[in-house]
């Protein structure tokens, strides 16, 4: 079964910070074989706002997706299984309009 049209990017971006998290937390950075690591839980989780739990990959690790809301899109790659993952807004300083 093919992900309707309209879910395809937000898909290929889940996919992409899931496996970004993986070598991230293996220290290989993207040098690695990122087309070899397997992310992809279930094809409901890929296409919905987040997974249903973690998704068991390489090496003992496992990848969660970080609930931020809206179109944002983050995943975490841990030894440990976690029950929650909580978020706390971080807002950045406007940099261009402070003055020296």
């Amino acid at each position: 079964m093919e992900l309707p049209l309209e879910k395809r990017a937000q898909a290929f971006a889940r996919i992409w910070t899931r496996k970004e998290a993986v070598v991230k937390a293996l220290g290989e950075g993207l040098s690695a074989n990122i087309g070899a690591i397997n992310v992809l839980g279930s094809r409901r989780a890929l296409a919905n706002a987040s997974s249903s739990g973690p998704i068991p990959v390489v090496d003992g690790l496992f990848v969660y997706d970080v609930p931020l809301g809206g179109d944002r899109i983050a995943s975490l790659a841990t030894t440990v299984a976690v029950a929650t993952i909580v978020t706390t807004p971080f807002i950045l300083p406007d940099l261009m309009t402070r003055e020296n």
